[in-house]
C-alpha cells in the first residue's frame, strides 16, 4: 500500500468553501485527523488508535501471515479536539491561521 496523503490546507479550504458536508481525513503518510461538522459546530479531531481494534487486527493479520503498517489505519477513531469553531466561516478562518502539521500547505 502507498502512504496516505490527505488534502493540503488549500485543498481543504476549497472543499469547505464549496460547502462540503462530508468528513475529510487529514494526514501526511498516515491518517492523523478528521474534519467533521457536529450539530453545526466544525471540528478537527485527532485520530487515535483504538487498542481493542489494534489487538483484533493484529490477531487476524498474524493468522493470515500478513501485517503491514497500513493495517493500523483502520484502527483509528476520532479522539481529542484539535480545533473547533461554531460555524463554517469561523472554522475556515481558524484553519487559515492554525499551524498545519498534516502535509503541504
Amino acid at each position: 500500500m502507498a502512504p496516505f496523503q490527505g488534502p493540503s490546507r488549500e485543498q481543504l479550504l476549497t472543499l469547505l468553501r464549496r460547502g462540503t458536508k462530508e468528513s475529510v481525513t487529514l494526514g501526511k503518510y498516515e491518517p492523523q485527523a478528521v474534519v467533521l461538522c457536529d450539530g453545526g459546530e466544525w471540528k478537527i479531531l485527532a485520530l487515535e488508535e483504538d487498542p481493542q481494534l489494534v489487538a483484533e487486527m493484529q490477531e487476524r493479520q498474524r493468522a493470515e501471515g500478513y501485517l503491514m503498517p497500513e493495517h493500523y489505519f483502520s484502527c483509528k477513531r476520532p479522539g481529542r479536539v484539535l480545533l473547533s469553531a461554531p460555524s463554517r466561516d469561523a472554522f475556515i478562518a481558524a484553519v487559515e491561521k492554525m499551524p498545519w502539521p498534516f502535509g503541504p500547505n
